[in-house]
């Protein structure tokens, strides 16, 4: 295959493997849906193929999807080893989620946005359950309670349904509402409290 214009690759990974710091690396073709790069460690003699410890899509073009910059191929958006998408739309979806979108349409989004053909029907809103599944655990860790609060307040309340053509009332149903309050703050000197 005759070589491109435009000189040898640059901001190429180094070889995990230690003592290879000094090796060559080259690209070494493509693996995956959608494509990722794999890179080549030569001395010369030997060689052996690896890929980066922080997987990233091709560029479309040699440019950033979000700042339009002029960027390598092999330095494309950050993504999963076994995702089909990049982590910024994982975590747009994971936004959009969070401000009252339906799972649906923020894997609809992500589809639409990540280059990857649309979903029809009801059941498109899998690909954000299955994030949130897999990932939700270490996203939240840091806000995860460690210790009950010193005050635990319950309260619930009864939704009844009525039947307009017998006039009688049934239960439809209940809502439980739990809420947390923290050991009170201690008093600072002087303030009054």
């Amino acid at each position: 295959m005759p070589r491109l214009s435009g000189g040898p690759a640059r901001d190429l990974p180094a070889c995990p493997r230690p003592g290879h710091e000094n090796r060559k690396v080259v690209k070494d073709g493509k693996y995956g849906n959608p494509p990722r790069q794999r890179f080549r460690c030569s001395d010369g003699a030997d060689f052996h193929r690896f890929v980066p410890e922080v997987p990233r899509h091709e560029t479309h073009g040699g440019t950033c999807d979000a700042c339009d910059t002029a960027v390598a191929s092999h330095l494309g958006p950050v993504t999963g080893r076994r995702y089909d998408f990049p982590v910024r739309e994982v975590a747009a979806a994971f936004v959009a989620v969070g401000g009252g979108a339906s799972y649906q349409r923020a894997a609809l989004r992500a589809r639409a946005a990540a280059g990857r053909e649309l979903l029809e029907g009801s059941w498109g809103g899998n690909t954000v359950a299955e994030w949130l599944d897999a990932l939700a655990p270490v996203v939240l860790a840091d806000q995860a309670e460690t210790s009950w609060p010193e005050t635990l307040v319950l309260d619930s309340t009864r939704f009844m349904v009525e039947n307009i053509r017998t006039g009688t009332q049934t239960l439809a149903f209940n809502v439980l509402g739990p809420t947390a309050i923290p050991p009170a703050a201690k008093a600072v000197p002087g303030c009054g409290r």
